[in-house]
């Protein structure tokens, strides 16, 4: 049941830290060729966006936890290390190249002489992140298609035995039970 819900949230966190990244590569072809007084009123269109460092945080956290609970199960672990390193290295991409453009333009109040080339910087580090975004997705959703129909990740069921004994439970809880009630040596 943990898995399952960590699974929810891995998806969830991993799919929303996505959508600003996209938002981006759509958004660059046309902002390359803006003019900087356009640039600068364009880019105050993003004021608030920080928040998404909440989404990202979540990202990192459920994606970090679902490695952790399927670590045992290959497919499962390689495909949930795959999301987190993808989601890590968006982290590294922004606070190496868009951070300092963030700071030296003040979050794109003012044009230095040089803001073509940090505007360069900017629009790609945030297109590069992005590529970053939708692997981690497409490795998230793997990992989680890869969780159905293994023997681990089976939904607890009751079963009535036909002499009419108390009901068992099947799947991952009824093992767990069976091997619990074994006598210890």
């Amino acid at each position: 049941m943990a898995a399952q819900i960590v699974r929810f949230f891995s998806l969830l966190f991993v799919g929303l830290a996505l959508a600003p990244g996209l938002a981006h590569v759509l958004q660059l072809p046309h902002k390359m060729d803006l003019s900087g007084e356009d640039y600068l009123r364009v880019q105050q269109l993003y004021a608030g966006w920080s928040w998404l460092g909440i989404v990202v945080l979540g990202a990192l956290i459920a994606t970090f936890l679902l490695t952790v609970l399927v670590r045992e199960r290959l497919r499962q672990f390689a495909l949930a290390c795959i999301a987190l390193g993808s989601v890590f290295v968006t982290q590294v991409i922004f606070w190496m190249f868009t951070f300092p453009v963030n700071q030296q333009t003040h979050n794109w109040t003012m044009l230095p002489v040089n803001w073509m080339t940090l505007r360069e910087r900017w629009e790609y580090s945030h297109a590069t992140a992005a590529v970053f975004d939708l692997v981690a997705f497409i490795a998230i959703v793997l990992a989680v298609l890869a969780a159905v129909g293994h023997p681990q990740d089976e939904p607890m069921r009751w079963t009535s035995p036909a002499d009419g004994t108390t009901p068992e439970v099947e799947g991952v809880v009824g093992r767990a039970l069976a091997r619990r009630q074994q006598p210890r040596a």
